[in-house]
């Protein structure tokens, strides 16, 4: 019975260490940084972080979001990570799409990527790998330059208030309000009214380790293994340039993130991206030395879609040719560099040109 399954049931441990990776859906960049979409996060996550600490049920240590998933270490006291993660999930969705008046999945219909941490030590290079994310993702160079949602600069047992965002799901703008069906089935009654709190407060726990350290003394040595790292993965860049704080925050919500080969997601609307390791890109492209050798570099982001309304042929024709499968006709008029990707540290976006035919 278990082997029918699509994938066996998780091990919840009552009191385990666990390290959370959830991905968004086809890993586009539904969590870009940017001013509203901080503000939904912070708040969704702190209003059920509430709740489940409150009741002694969950410890969250660290947590940062990226542009297309996010993690959590904490520990899970009685066993009920699996709901948490799933009514966080819930309500940070049903308001991201609210602001942007949508009704898409923004998370991956995937399990989320459980790790148990044993150890003192583990506990803390999660710790220290969480808050040096961006940095080992080539998106910033230091990691209080990253724009995005992090306990970066919280410490150990200080509360920091968080207030409700008035839009979205709480803009009080309820579009079944006005409707006939609405007010017949008594649901416009219920328009508007929330049950969250306007406040809430966020706290971020202590990990049990180095007991002899203050909590102060603790949250430092965290941060100075974290320099460590940023001096080290900075070596190792050498002369990658990073995205960058400007660009990460002119990312579209509905960019798609390059996946890669141990990855089985769906090709968006035909079209399919080899791995830049693959003899399929070695073959088809060898004849572009200087095309496969920038794009084994890492840092590559697929090209966000057009944010202006389709509303002329001109642009419905330039969308269709940027995302519809490739054809004969088209295949001699596409170069190498504009088919796929644009580097996330070249100068500008390159867009994929239209055929001689299509005009």
């Amino acid at each position: 019975m278990l082997g029918a399954m699509a994938t066996p049931p998780r091990k919840i441990d009552k009191g385990m260490f666990f390290y959370v990776t959830v991905r968004a859906m086809h890993r586009r960049y539904r969590f870009v940084p940017k001013r509203r979409i901080r503000a939904a996060i912070q708040f969704c996550l702190t209003a059920v972080l509430e709740k489940y600490r409150d009741e002694g049920k969950i410890e969250l240590y660290e947590f940062v979001f990226m542009s297309n998933h996010y993690h959590l270490l904490g520990r899970d006291l009685v066993g009920c990570l699996p709901k948490f993660v799933q009514e966080f999930n819930a309500l940070l969705s049903a308001e991201l799409n609210a602001l942007r008046g949508t009704s898409d999945s923004n998370f991956s219909r995937k399990p989320y990527g459980l790790v148990q941490v044993h150890g003192d030590a583990r506990l803390i290079e999660h710790a220290v790998y969480t808050l040096a994310n961006p940095i080992a993702a080539y998106l910033v160079a230091r990691a209080r330059h990253w724009p995005g949602v992090s306990s970066l600069k919280l410490e150990y047992g200080q509360s920091v208030v968080v207030d409700k965002p008035r839009g979205g799901l709480w803009s009080g703008r309820a579009g079944h309000a006005c409707r006939r069906a609405s007010q017949r089935s008594k649901r416009a009654a219920y328009a508007n009214r929330s049950v969250l709190p306007d406040q809430a407060e966020l706290t971020l726990d202590r990990p049990p380790v180095m007991l002899h350290l203050t909590d102060s003394e603790l949250r430092q040595h965290i941060r100075d293994r974290l320099a460590e790292r940023e001096r080290e993965l900075e070596r190792t860049r050498r002369n990658i340039r990073v995205v960058g704080r400007r660009r990460v925050l002119s990312m579209h919500y509905d960019g798609l993130d390059l996946p890669s080969a141990d990855t089985n997601l769906p090709s968006p609307s035909g079209l399919d991206f080899p791995d830049a390791e693959s003899p399929r890109w070695d073959r088809e492209h060898r004849t572009d030395a200087n095309a496969a050798q920038s794009f084994r570099a890492p840092g590559w982001i697929f090209p966000a879609p057009p944010r202006a309304p389709a509303r002329s042929a001109a642009l419905r024709t330039q969308r269709w040719n940027a995302y519809s499968p490739r054809t004969a006709a088209t295949e001699s008029a596409v170069s190498t560099r504009s088919r796929y990707c644009s580097r996330a540290s070249s100068s500008a976006w390159l867009t994929r040109p239209t055929s001689a035919s299509a005009t």
